[in-house]
């Protein structure tokens, strides 16, 4: 049994409008009601970064945010790695998280690797009063709204797909190779097994309560997501491996603005992502695109903790449209 943590935000339910409008955004990525991604909470069009002070100390967060491929065990003796890109929107709270987990491969390549899961999903994150027991820690509470999940066509797909149906059905027949719609009011009434998996959890819209901590002006940490109840959720400790890095944005996607110079910088991880994330999907792109782009990148490590992302925006999108790669007009 391969225990996984879906490391998330949270949410209260977004309002639905009566008309679905599809976003210029999700029609970049090829996101669309059919393919069960649901709307967007909000345009990722670059918020400005800003951190509010709760108490004197570094509070809320805001902006595009990329953490580091994570080994999360084996399954049947093959390596199951984690990749998470976020977003966070400032001025009304929304919140929105890719989550893939790749069965078969240690660093996260989509065309190296099966999908073992994914979820999209969004909600809105709630601040609470500092941590009076962790030194300059936030108090969060994360609430999924609703989102999507797609579970692979392989044996791994397929055992988690058995446990989603043995433990939190919830209305639904969850099946392999296809993307699943899903709200946070689908399993109301339903008790959530402490055996089931934490997906169930998510799904069955229970509260996140966790602690995080700004350790710079651009990378945070935080403690393990928590189901349980706010009084043993917030001693649980900051790990210092849960990091989280935000990536400035340049707006600056004028494919005419890439001059040879940015081009002899950026066209080999450009060329290189387009080979090895085109089976991406959403903001599993915009992660996998910025891996490519920084191979060295590392958080964790001051010595490679740069990128060109910014940079190479510009490049990105010429390369988009001489190749008619809509997919890859990304978050830059």
């Amino acid at each position: 049994v391969v225990v996984v943590v879906v490391d998330g935000v949270a949410a209260v339910p977004v309002e639905e409008t009566e008309e679905k409008v599809i976003s210029g955004f999700m029609r970049k990525h090829g996101l669309t009601e059919s393919k069960g991604w649901g709307l967007r909470a909000g345009e990722l069009t670059g918020f400005e970064y800003s951190k509010e002070t709760f108490d004197g100390s570094k509070g809320r967060l805001s902006g595009f945010f990329v953490m580091p491929c994570m080994e999360r065990g084996s399954f049947m003796q093959q390596p199951v790695s984690m990749f998470q890109t976020r977003h966070y929107h400032e001025q009304d709270y929304t919140y929105e998280i890719d989550t893939t987990f790749y069965v078969g491969d240690a660093d996260c390549t989509p065309n190296e690797s099966d999908v073992y899961y994914k979820t999209y999903l969004r909600g809105v994150i709630k601040y609470h009063t500092p941590s009076t027991i962790i030194k300059g820690a936030q108090r969060g509470e994360l609430q999924w709204s609703d989102g999507a999940v797609f579970f692979s066509h392989s044996f791994a797909g397929q055992y988690i797909t058995g446990q989603m149906n043995r433990y939190c059905k919830c209305g639904h027949n969850w099946e392999m190779g296809k993307f699943i719609n899903f709200t946070s009011t689908d399993c109301s009434g339903t008790k959530i097994d402490d055996n089931a998996p934490l997906l169930c959890h998510v799904m069955a819209g229970q509260s996140d309560y966790f602690n995080y901590k700004w350790v710079d002006d651009k990378h945070y940490i935080t403690s393990p997501d928590c189901f349980k109840s706010q009084v043993e959720c917030y001693t649980n400790p900051l790990m210092s491996n849960y990091i989280r890095e935000q990536i400035p944005e340049s707006g600056n996607q004028n494919p005419d603005a890439c001059s040879y110079v940015e081009w002899n910088k950026c066209s080999k991880g450009i060329t290189e992502a387009q080979k090895n994330c085109n089976t991406c999907e959403g903001l599993e792109c915009d992660g996998c695109l910025f891996r490519e782009l920084n191979p060295q990148w590392d958080p964790t490590n001051p010595d490679k903790d740069y990128n060109d992302w910014y940079e190479c925006c510009p490049c990105i999108y010429k390369f988009a449209e001489d190749y008619e790669q809509e997919w890859m007009k990304t978050l830059c």
